[in-house]
């Protein structure tokens, strides 16, 4: 469980990172994509969470033939909930509805989150309104386990 000055730090920590530009497969401040945004947050403030070897951390690396490793990979530290709070992760399937999760970004509230993208006209970490954009492509919210 996380207590709220560890959610608060998470999200001080996404802050910092605002801007950070996309780059896939990467999880240092120069560049990140979803998943590593969210690994550095939580390697932050002292939680350690899996990693995906250079192997599997191909481009392909979310397809349901591969196995659906970001929701594998999360749930050894994460649970589900229906209650999320803010520090907690969201799941998103974002290119089709037939492929598995393959995005994610940290809960602030019922309206925004942060996420690091690779569109175009948003690339990089910036925070995101939860709008009918992102609800129809939203999953499930996770919290940390520990």
């Amino acid at each position: 469980m996380l207590s709220e000055k560890m959610r608060q730090q998470i999200i001080t920590e996404a802050n910092k990172l605002l801007g950070v530009p996309f780059h896939h497969a990467s999880n240092s401040s120069l560049g990140m994509d979803c998943r590593g945004f969210v690994w550095l947050v939580y390697h932050r403030v002292g939680i350690e969470l899996p990693t995906c070897d250079g192997r599997s951390y191909t481009a392909d690396w979310w397809k349901h033939t591969k196995e659906e490793r970001l929701l594998e990979t999360f749930l050894k530290v994460f649970k589900y909930t229906k209650e999320p709070k803010m520090g907690d992760t969201l799941l998103f399937r974002i290119f089709s509805l037939n492929v598995p999760v393959n995005h994610c970004g940290i809960y602030i509230n019922d309206e925004t989150f942060i996420h690091c993208f690779s569109d175009k006209a948003s690339r990089g970490v910036h925070p995101q309104n939860f709008d009918h954009k992102w609800h129809r492509r939203f999953i499930t919210f996770l919290t940390y386990k520990g």
